[in-house]
């Protein structure tokens, strides 16, 4: 498995938990500006290490767009589970390829 999927996979993860309440996440002990971190780490190195510009900055847009307040967003006419909703396609669709590509003999 390509690096560039594990990653787009690793940002999606992360994109889901910080959007989950606070008090699931409090649950298993974790702090939502870690996560946040670790999120913003994690596509820095992407943006560093692929050089995936569009990809990445357009995942970064989605991740923004989904966690966005609900009267910021109310107020732009944004339906927050809406880009929630492309982002969880995108991925889907990029490990689909990446699966039907593998299946076909290409390593």
């Amino acid at each position: 498995m390509h690096l560039r999927y594990l990653l787009a996979t690793l940002i999606f993860a992360m994109a889901i938990a910080v959007n989950a309440p606070e008090s699931s996440l409090e649950s298993i002990g974790v702090d939502r500006s870690i996560l946040l971190f670790a999120l913003v780490a994690t596509i820095a190195t992407g943006l560093y290490a692929f050089k995936d510009l569009g990809f990445v900055c357009l995942m970064l847009l989605l991740i923004v767009g989904a966690n966005l307040p609900a009267e910021i967003a109310g107020h732009f006419g944004i339906d927050t589970r809406l880009l929630l909703g492309t982002l969880i396609v995108m991925v889907l669709l990029v490990t689909g390829r990446r699966i039907v590509w593998f299946l076909r003999g290409h390593r």
